[in-house]
């Protein structure tokens, strides 16, 4: 079982909700007797997808409670590398395996406060890149401001959607980029 990261006082998880696609598959699909069988341009190995998490947690305050989300994006190839580290010599009659959040999680996750952005739609990544949607000013749930503005310093006018690409090749290639500009920034 992996833990999270221990939360400070008056500070509570409520919910955790996840997916990642592609999934893995059974067979090959369609079957190659399938007149629509053939390889895609380009297809994500289930393994390389990202999974998505968003993490709801409970603030209390002495005015009551505030809520607020975060994403915890991971490569299903880690999680699955974490797991069979940890899993090689189980002890049998021990029931579960417990992986403290320090021995997987600081070097396999990036986290991000989502509490600007809509967690509302089911699916928001695909392989290896995630969309976020800006909240509407006026959102139903929350009457949140502009992520883009807020977060960033820019104005009201930036698109409603950003693609973060967790894809290795394009991370270096940023990083890349980033140091030839003079930027000290490595992520994207």
């Amino acid at each position: 079982m992996l833990t999270l990261p221990t939360l400070s006082d008056n500070h509570f998880y409520l919910s955790l909700t996840c997916r990642g696609e592609p999934n893995p598959t059974g067979p090959e699909w369609p079957p190659p007797t399938s007149p629509r069988h053939g390889q895609p341009p380009f297809r994500t190995h289930s393994s390389d997808a990202i999974i998505n998490l968003h993490i709801r947690t409970l603030t209390l305050t002495p005015q009551g409670f505030n809520t607020n989300v975060f994403s915890m994006y991971i490569a299903r190839g880690a999680l699955l590398a974490v797991c069979r580290r940890h899993m090689a010599d189980p002890v049998i009659g021990s029931g579960y395996v417990y992986i403290a959040w320090d021995q997987w999680g600081p070097m396999a996750t990036r986290w991000m406060d989502s509490s600007k952005i809509q967690t509302r739609w089911i699916t928001t990544s695909a392989g290896t890149r995630c969309v976020l949607y800006r909240k509407p000013e006026h959102d139903d749930e929350d009457d949140e401001v502009d992520m883009d503005a807020e977060l960033h310093g820019e104005d009201e006018h930036v698109p409603p959607l950003r693609v973060l690409d967790f894809n290795s090749f394009a991370v270096r290639k940023f990083a890349g980029r980033a140091g030839k500009e003079g930027d000290d920034s490595t992520s994207p």
